[in-house]
């Protein structure tokens, strides 16, 4: 079988979508650090769009620790394939990424890129726990990297701490500051990291202050559900192309990106690719964090206890699904304030979610609980306390992440969480009564004093608690 790459483009062209601009032609003007599953189903796939119109913003993809992704890509000339896997399933070849660099082999090429002229804009999809924020939403300076690159702030490891030596080097050459558009799922996401990067030219390098105060860093949403990519998939799309493509994605054909308005926003025609200029980003980030992502946090901790594998396979245990329904439209539409109906809205995602197709992996989901659920979840319910309004099926979810951390410690399963390796020896200790949520309140350390000196909080998730764990046979006997 042929491989892709740009050479073997015509020979697929009958079996996919391809790029519908001349990639020689094309320059870098993006730089985007994560270039992962979700990345290149989302971002990269609107800027190939934009190519079509605008050949300046080709993409330099920056991995922080991993070679994976340029290994896989590099040989295919960076074309990968996107299998929008839904009623009507197509293949498409994105041209997009036109560079691509692992940050630990040379800092100073990042660097470089990022003071390059043509740069505009500089993206971003690390996860929640990449920007090393604390739970308070500001930089955790005790992070071992945020202290290094202090240290070293020429040979950086971190995001914010490449962020930094770039803008430097752009005041160093006159440049103004690239935008900031960050894409992960972090409630204020613009103005947490604009703040996080105040707090470090602080620490850092004051002189840096006057330049980066009108630094552009609007909030985003963005939305598409993106499963991993495994060997079934890589096998149906070289079946489908008739070329073997070593990292495909497959993703379902919804997708969204919203973007606060910001200064000089005109530059691309936004509007032209699919992504909405909004005035107003917190309506749309509140309705997907607390309804998509509250939903399927919960969905995938009840699940895994129940023994399922898949969001799609969830949707089919009626006893999940009748919780995930009452907590939405009972307990997390009546805290939030939209001009746009949230009925309407939620049932689109539990219809997202009950596409067969998409083998989304609930054990995916449920990675970094400890960084999501206080966005997805924790926040949802101080506001329902505090307004005196139901929460009973948002404890019922937190406490299922507790019996999940039992579950993986006494399977010995690694739990992927910023704090894994302190979560699975929390669980190994637990009892399976009451007083575990006491021990793993205080020990998590993602309660927020409102929530750890809340009875009624404390009451239910305790009462919840023992209900979660009465699914020992499927939690054991599937781990």
């Amino acid at each position: 079988m042929i491989a892709l790459n740009q050479e073997n483009l015509p020979l697929i062209a009958q079996n996919a979508i391809l790029p519908k601009y001349n990639r020689d032609e094309t320059q870098i003007g993006v730089v985007h650090f994560g270039p992962g599953v979700f990345h290149r189903a989302h971002q990269a796939y609107y800027f190939d769009k934009l190519l079509e119109i605008n050949p300046n913003y080709a993409i330099c993809e920056v991995s922080l620790h991993s070679t994976n992704v340029r290994d896989a890509i590099l040989p295919q000339d960076n074309l990968y394939t996107i299998a929008q896997i839904d009623a009507e399933p197509k293949m498409q070849i994105i041209g997009s990424i036109m560079g691509f660099l692992v940050a630990p082999e040379n800092p100073q090429k990042v660097i470089d890129v990022l003071a390059n002229e043509n740069i505009k804009f500089v993206t971003s999809t690390i996860t929640e726990k990449g920007y090393y924020l604390d739970n308070q939403g500001k930089l955790d300076f005790s992070a071992p990297e945020i202290a290094h690159d202090l240290e070293n702030p020429n040979n950086p490891k971190s995001y914010i701490g490449f962020i930094m030596a770039g803008l430097r080097a752009r005041k160093v050459k006159g440049l103004p500051p690239f935008t900031i558009i960050i894409c992960d799922n972090l409630s204020n996401n613009g103005n947490l990291i604009k703040a996080a990067i105040i707090d470090f030219a602080r620490q850092s390098d004051s002189q840096m202050l006057d330049y980066i105060k009108n630094l552009q860093c609007p909030c985003t949403m963005v939305d598409s559900i993106t499963p991993a990519t495994d060997d079934a998939l890589r096998n149906r799309v070289a079946a489908k192309i008739g070329a073997k493509d070593n990292w495909p994605i497959a993703r379902e054909s919804f997708t969204q990106w919203i973007i606060e308005d910001f200064e000089n926003n005109n530059e691309i025609e936004w509007q032209k690719i699919g992504v909405e200029i909004t005035k107003d980003i917190k309506q749309y980030e509140r309705a997907k964090l607390k309804i998509l992502n509250g939903a399927h946090s919960s969905m995938a901790y009840f699940g895994i206890l129940k023994g399922h594998k898949n969001v799609y396979d969830t949707t089919q245990d009626k006893e999940i699904m009748s919780l995930i329904k009452d907590m939405i439209f009972n307990e997390i539409i009546p805290l939030i304030n939209a001009d746009f109906s949230l009925e309407n809205y939620a049932n689109s995602v539990l219809k997202r979610f009950e596409n067969p197709v998409i083998d989304h992996q609930i054990s995916q989901i449920s990675w970094d609980g400890s960084k999501k659920l206080p966005v997805r979840l924790l926040q949802s319910i101080i506001e329902a306390i505090s307004q005196n309004k139901p929460f009973e099926n948002m404890a019922f979810a937190i406490a299922c992440w507790f019996a999940f951390i039992g579950k993986m410690a006494k399977s010995n399963t690694k739990i992927i969480d910023p704090i894994g390796e302190k979560l699975n020896q929390i669980g190994k200790g637990l009892k399976g009564d009451i007083y575990d949520v006491d021990i793993l309140i205080d020990a998590t350390g993602i309660f927020d004093e409102t929530l750890r000196q809340s009875q009624i909080f404390i009451d239910t998730l305790k009462s919840k608690y023992i209900k979660a764990i009465s699914y020992k046979e499927a939690q054991y006997e599937n781990a």
